[in-house]
């Protein structure tokens, strides 16, 4: 069955507020755009400045992941004494 789901705008915050292993990817900033969203009478014009700022986390959080950790090596040679 394919088309649009609807869900309320009650449902979203409740789906934000569940509990989890650690805190949601942007999750002030997609709570944000929920509230302006309601606020704005769910016009897109007044949303534009929570959007972008969305955005942008949504953006950083995925350059952080695909960087990837540094690793165990990585660390522990800074503790390594080089001899000249």
């Amino acid at each position: 069955m394919r088309g649009k789901i609807k869900i309320t705008l009650e449902q979203l915050r409740i789906a934000a507020k569940k509990p989890r292993r650690g805190t949601p990817i942007c999750h002030d900033e997609t709570m944000k755009v929920l509230n302006a969203l309601e606020a704005s009478n769910y016009e897109a014009a007044p949303l534009y400045k929570y959007i972008k700022e969305a955005d942008k986390c949504f953006e950083q959080a995925r350059l952080e992941k695909k960087k990837g950790k540094a690793s165990t090596l990585y660390h522990l040679t800074k503790y390594l004494e080089q001899k000249k």
